[in-house]
């Protein structure tokens, strides 16, 4: 409801809104409601922005895939992530699961980058962001960021990316931790508590 269009409803107070009713951080939800904002606050629109995300999963998989064991098994991982049901459940879900395994694999298949070509500022600045963007989207991130993390410090040559980038995200998750600790249902909009009404 607190992606609706209500009167003088904006990003900053959807973001509001979902800190004082949702689980989860609010990245999905403040995208979604720019979304919606540009193709209508349609379920067909909500359900869209995640299959957008849901369909990118596969060609960054089969890049992972074949930077790891080769083409013919990026192919079959291909195949396979779009014949999962579980990744078309989600695929059409309104919720931030789809963007969630997305940013997954673009983490993954970036941290293999800096393993096997070095580090340079832009592969470092784009892994730091996409990190955040995963650790704001869903509060399990911060394992695969973790595994990532670990992933990098096996090479000394990359001990200070490691740092860099531990530092930046650890700082991230000591917010969220600090967000999920303290979430007043008073700061939502009045609308959240009322009757659900509309397409959402």
């Amino acid at each position: 409801k607190y992606i609706q269009p209500q009167p003088g409803n904006n990003p900053w107070r959807v973001a509001r809104d979902v800190y004082a009713s949702e689980t989860h951080p609010p990245l999905f939800f403040v995208l979604l409601h720019l979304w919606m904002r540009v193709f209508g606050f349609t379920v067909a629109a909500g359900r869209a922005f995640s299959l957008l995300f849901s369909l990118a999963a596969i060609p960054v998989l089969f890049i992972l895939a074949r930077r790891l064991a080769g083409e013919n098994a990026a192919w079959i991982a291909a195949l396979l992530c779009a014949l999962a049901p579980i990744q078309a459940n989600l695929g059409v879900q309104v919720r931030g699961y789809a963007l969630y395994s997305f940013l997954v694999l673009v983490t993954a298949a970036l941290t293999f980058e800096i393993l096997e070509r070095g580090p340079n500022p832009k592969r470092v600045g784009t892994l730091i962001l996409l990190g955040v963007a995963g650790m704001l989207t869903h509060f399990y991130f911060s394992i695969y960021a973790g595994l990532q993390g670990v992933a990098l410090l096996t090479q000394r040559r990359l001990l200070r990316t490691a740092v860099t980038v531990g530092v930046i995200w650890t700082a991230v998750l000591g917010a969220l931790t600090y967000y999920f600790l303290v979430q007043p249902a008073g700061l939502a909009e009045p609308w959240v508590h009322g009757r659900w009404g509309g397409p959402l």
